[in-house]
């Protein structure tokens, strides 16, 4: 079974387990205190200050109404929810209406398809979206960041989920109350790149790349053609993107997930094992049997290159004001030092 954290792999070949699940740590007391949810730590505090505590009433129920602004409650999770509309995304849309109304315009491009015959039509344009509150939360922003992961998390209390998806089926797992649904799946596996911007859920086989949707009793309407066998496969964090490693050949495939379709290849030195994209969408982390490509995705240029002991089997990446790489190999590890971006690669000799 594989166990996918945030999207990436790591285990076993008879299925695959995405889990994004975030922990809360807690001391031993003789009275329980109050619950303390990821929501309530991370995602309140950022909607209080810009959405709420800023502004009189905006979106906070008004006593002489009954209502929020724009019937949009975010004081609270409960609030919230009453909406969910605005926590998906939609379309071409890259995010979801909550950070598109908090976002500055120009900082979100949305995909245009347009004139296929016209080769100077732009093919992204900025957002037309306004919002009568202005635009308080900066696309490059911590707020920005932590509200985005929430989003493509579930939006959820406490960010825990999991789909487990084998060759004799698919399962659901709410892990707070063990709830449990299965799905008809009988094709083989080999990664997963969940993504709440779709109803589905993106498995590659041998024969590409399924469409597995779960809102349709596990169907299978369309596998996505590549140029080989998938191997290892990452989704970028809007959505849009989906980059799969070719098992046998020296190239990475890269999927448009609106057009259901490879629109654009990648040539590299040798076969992908492992790939990561970064949390900004910048750069393409590529694990291969000699070591670690990092791939500017704005040019397609090798930005450097690292060399292992063995070869790479999974790439995870953290983003940290200070942080470090970490390599494991069979029995030791290492640490350098490396800013802003902690690329984390499990080897095998």
């Amino acid at each position: 079974m594989r166990t996918f954290l945030r999207g990436r792999a790591i285990g076993s070949r008879k299925g695959a387990l995405w889990l994004a699940c975030a922990a809360l740590a807690g001391g031993c007391l003789t009275k329980k205190p109050p619950e303390n949810h990821f929501y309530d730590q991370h995602v309140q505090p950022i909607l209080k200050s810009f959405c709420v505590g800023n502004t009189s009433p905006c979106h906070a129920v008004d006593p002489a109404t009954g209502t929020a602004l724009g019937n949009l409650d975010l004081t609270s999770f409960e609030g919230i929810q009453k909406r969910r509309d605005v926590l998906r995304t939609y379309g071409s849309y890259p995010h979801p209406l909550l950070l598109l109304k908090a976002v500055p315009e120009d900082a979100v491009m949305v995909n245009y398809l347009g004139d296929p015959s016209c080769t100077t039509c732009p093919t992204q344009y900025p957002s037309e979206i306004r919002h009568a509150g202005g635009k308080p939360i900066a696309a490059n922003s911590d707020a920005f960041f932590e509200l985005k992961r929430w989003l493509e998390n579930g939006a959820n209390r406490d960010g825990v989920s999991a789909l487990i998806v084998g060759a004799r089926g698919a399962q659901q797992i709410d892990l707070s109350t063990g709830q449990q649904e299965f799905f008809d799946y009988s094709h083989a596996p080999q990664e997963l790149a969940p993504s709440y911007k779709h109803n589905h859920i993106f498995v590659a086989t041998p024969s590409g790349i399924d469409l597995l949707y779960l809102n349709l009793g596990g169907r299978t309407p369309y596998t996505i053609p590549l140029d080989g066998p998938a191997g290892a496969m990452s989704m970028n964090g809007s959505g849009t993107r989906i980059y799969t490693a070719i098992r046998g050949k020296n190239v990475i495939d890269v999927v448009d997930t609106e057009q259901y379709a490879v629109v654009q290849r990648i040539s590299i030195d040798s076969e992908a094992t492992a790939i990561a994209v970064s949390p900004r969408e910048e750069a393409l982390y590529v694990g291969t049997a000699n070591g670690v490509l990092a791939i500017d995705l704005g040019n397609e240029n090798i930005r450097s290159r690292t060399a292992f002991l063995g070869s790479v089997v999974d790439i995870a990446i953290i983003m940290r004001v200070t942080s470090s790489v970490h390599r494991l190999t069979s029995g030791c590890s290492e640490k350098r030092r490396h800013a802003p971006t902690s690329v984390s690669s499990m080897i095998a000799r």
